[in-house]
């Protein structure tokens, strides 16, 4: 099912309470939240109800007078798809209307073998996922996470250093030849960034995430909104300049970037001209995580150069909260250990007087978690979706 538009701003103030409130909340709550009368919310409600968004729920024990009648929004009201393509695999989701990922499926391959391969898998998996959703047709919309620059206001990837058969490749009209839903698309870091803020530390106010895969990537939310920048390119910590390398290349075609010597593919050649056959970052983290001493020394650099990185992001932003998330993790505490180390090390104490510095708490799903919380700010009316206004949605 495809959500008709809101009926108006104050539904969409509705929803955000709702969703603020842990999904529910009686009518004197979501009252006070909006800041208008509880008569007002009575056509509001009720127009939120027959669209199958919210739901009139368990009666609430009152010590006098009149019972007072829970609104909570229908989980199972619309679903949201979500395609996570990353360097060296894709996931695919299904979510209903709180966040919750009721069904995922993932996909080990490389994002260099092209769109279509990594595009024809996840939408017959969409398409798989959401007859078991439930009677619905149709997701009402899919997000899309790709792990390269992507302009948001028009979805477009620009200039891709990790997928350039991605280039001028048109991800949306793929996949309407397919499913007919809106196609939201975004960096994967900043799915990421979303879910971490808004799941694991919704008082953050100055958030930030770097993600240690393939590729190294990063991302912003300040003050509960993610900043993309003015082309979507802020965050891209990876291809900021390395003070330990700098002559390696880098396959954006740069020098000395930090991805070209801390980055998964970087690590994967590293080790491999030492004789170690590693075919993924994952490989990398597990030798080390094992005691191999290749790997173990390559992954200590690695995170030094990260947290040289990040210390400029750190005295640059000054952050409260920095989760680092990827799948260097593996190694173990090491990786957090050494860029929180190097982080205090060369920013200012003053930008690190009340950091945190985490490893991501959501685990692998985090991605879909994210677009799960994406794809609900389009269906509730949150976010005005530029990429979308030019487009045809059916």
């Amino acid at each position: 099912m495809v959500l008709p538009a809101l009926p108006g701003s104050r539904s969409a103030a509705i929803l955000e309470a709702l969703r603020a409130n842990g999904g529910s909340g009686t009518r004197t709550e979501i009252a006070r939240a909006v800041g208008v009368a509880r008569a007002t919310l009575i056509e509001e409600l009720s127009e939120l109800e027959e669209l199958g968004i919210v739901v009139q729920s368990s009666v609430v024990t009152s010590a006098g007078g009149r019972p007072a009648h829970t609104f909570s929004i229908n989980s199972s009201g619309a679903s949201v798809g979500i395609i996570d393509v990353g360097g060296s695999r894709t996931r695919v989701g299904m979510a209903n209307l709180v966040g919750e990922v009721v069904q995922e499926s993932l996909l080990h391959v490389s994002v260099e073998v092209g769109p279509e391969d990594v595009l024809n898998w996840a939408v017959a998996e969409l398409q798989r996922m959401q007859e078991a959703f439930g009677p619905q047709s149709e997701p009402g919309v899919i997000v899309v996470g790709l792990p390269g620059p992507v302009d948001f206001t028009t979805g477009s990837v620009v200039r891709p250093p990790m997928m350039r058969n991605w280039q001028g490749f048109d991800v949306r009209r793929f996949i309407n030849s397919s499913i007919k839903a809106p196609v939201i698309i975004d960096n994967d870091v900043n799915l990421i960034a979303i879910a971490e803020q808004r799941i694991s530390y919704p008082r953050s106010q100055v958030f930030l995430v770097i993600k240690l895969g393939t590729g190294i990537g990063g991302a912003l939310v300040i003050h509960e909104r993610p900043l993309r920048g003015a082309n979507g390119a802020a965050g891209d910590i990876g291809h900021t300049q390395s003070i330990e390398n700098r002559e390696a290349m880098c396959r954006c075609g740069q020098d000395g970037c930090v991805e070209a010597v801390a980055g998964g593919w970087a690590l994967v050649q590293q080790l491999e001209k030492q004789g170690v056959r590693v075919d993924s970052v994952t490989d990398v983290a597990k030798l080390a995580k094992a005691g191999n001493v290749i790997a173990l020394s390559a992954v200590r650099t690695a995170s030094k150069v990260i947290g040289q990185a990040a210390a400029q992001a750190v005295s640059l932003l000054n952050p409260d909260t920095l989760v680092i998330a990827g799948e260097l993790l593996e190694a173990g505490d090491i990786v957090i250990a050494s860029i929180r180390e190097t982080i205090y090390q060369y920013s200012l104490p003053l930008a690190t007087h009340d950091l945190t510095v985490k490893p991501s708490a959501l685990g692998p799903l985090v991605g879909l978690k994210g677009g799960a919380q994406l794809g609900i700010d389009y269906l509730f009316g949150r976010v005005d979706f530029l990429q979308l206004s030019s487009t045809n949605e059916k």
